[in-house]
């Protein structure tokens, strides 16, 4: 049988006695597996609340960063006009509050080139997460 469930990260409060689902964000297309990897956390976005880093498996590591800053919980893209753009590639990882992931340098050819490691920097004022 086919599988026709949408991925996606359920939020959950375990404040109380019971569990509480604060929010069940949908993963946009394409469908990735999630890794084996613990979710980590930091506060990426500055505002004093942490910020949860969850790793899915495609082909190598990416990750996606989940935040309430600004009290809604939602995927942080990586793009300041296309919010579906999510997923943070090579093998994300946290470091302290610092976000890093790697990226191929393709020269002279992907297969023969290295990699460099891109530190990703929050835009507040557009919510979203900026590389370097």
């Amino acid at each position: 049988a086919t599988s026709t469930a949408k991925p996606e990260i359920v939020v959950v409060s375990l404040a109380g006695s019971d569990p509480v689902v604060l929010a069940r964000l949908l993963l946009p297309p394409p469908s990735y597996n999630f890794s084996q990897l613990p979710i980590t956390q930091a506060d990426v976005t500055g505002d004093g609340q942490l910020d949860f880093l969850v790793t899915l498996q495609a082909g190598q590591y990416a990750g996606v960063l989940v935040s309430n800053d600004g009290g809604t919980w939602h995927l942080v893209p990586i793009s300041p006009t296309d919010r579906s753009k999510v997923y943070i590639g090579l093998n994300p990882k946290l470091t302290n509050s610092a976000l890093t992931s790697t990226q191929q340098t393709c020269v002279p050819t992907c297969a023969q080139g290295g990699q460099t490691v891109r530190k990703w920097t929050y835009v507040r004022s557009g919510d979203y997460l900026t590389s370097s």
